[in-house]
């Protein structure tokens, strides 16, 4: 008797609570099987060869390897420990660099270069990476890194962010179903449970899942090739930088 009572009326946008549950559930599977396949699939192509890897590698300068590592963060980081390590800059205080010349010599990578001219006119270190020739500088280590395959391509970022978008989506639209069933006086307990188990499973995802900055599977590799060619430089050998 309660059951039909809890059924009866007009269903929340004509679809009733047990048939809606059964095509969100079948959503929900479909969408995140499509993104997980998808992501698999951009990450884990083939790689090169060992010695291909071995050769790629030695031509990456090293705020091209801090990018590979780091992003915009890490290469504009590594742009500073090079200049401070050769005497081209200082840092007398928290956050504040100082250039000790007018002009870098001649052998600086150009980002470096970029980077001494920035803090030459005082711009504060969390500020580098929107200099104009700063930004040119790491725009082009990026192109150079999608075009020697270590990065996904600008279109395969899209697909991550188009791939967040829709599993993002489906919690919305069941809160907004759960929300109108309320509204309607409606029983929405299974479809609570239902979305609660879908936001843990969509938090994981996404934290697994998390980088826009997306490597491909040549250039994890070369990071690994990288850490065990220059494993006496890690912090638990303590190198004398």
């Amino acid at each position: 008797m309660s059951v039909t009572l809890a059924f009866s009326g007009s269903d929340t946008w004509g679809i009733s609570g047990p048939d809606f549950l059964r095509l969100y559930i079948g959503l929900a599977v479909a969408v995140f099987l499509s993104a997980t396949v998808v992501l698999t699939w951009l990450r884990y192509r083939p790689t090169g060869t060992d010695q291909e890897v071995r050769d790629v590698a030695g031509t990456l300068t090293p705020p091209e390897v801090a990018y590979l590592r780091g992003g915009t963060k890490g290469a504009v980081l590594c742009a500073v420990a090079s200049l401070r390590a050769r005497h081209l800059i200082l840092a007398p205080g928290k956050r504040r660099l100082t250039t000790t010349r007018a002009a870098p010599p001649n052998e600086v990578f150009p980002l470096e270069r970029a980077v001494h001219e920035a803090v030459r006119r005082q711009v504060p270190y969390r500020w580098l990476r929107g200099v104009p020739e700063v930004r040119a500088e790491l725009d082009a280590i990026d192109a150079r890194l999608i075009g020697i395959g270590l990065l996904s391509p600008p279109e395969h970022r899209r697909w991550v962010r188009f791939a967040r978008l829709a599993i993002i989506t489906v919690l919305g639209l069941g809160v907004v179903r759960l929300i109108a069933g309320i509204a309607n006086h409606k029983p929405v307990g299974y479809l609570l449970l239902t979305l609660l188990l879908y936001a843990a499973l969509m938090a994981v995802w996404l934290v697994v899942n998390s980088s826009l900055f997306p490597r491909t599977s040549t250039g994890r590799q070369i990071l690994r090739h990288l850490r065990k060619r220059y494993v006496t430089l890690t912090p638990a050998h303590r190198p004398s930088w």
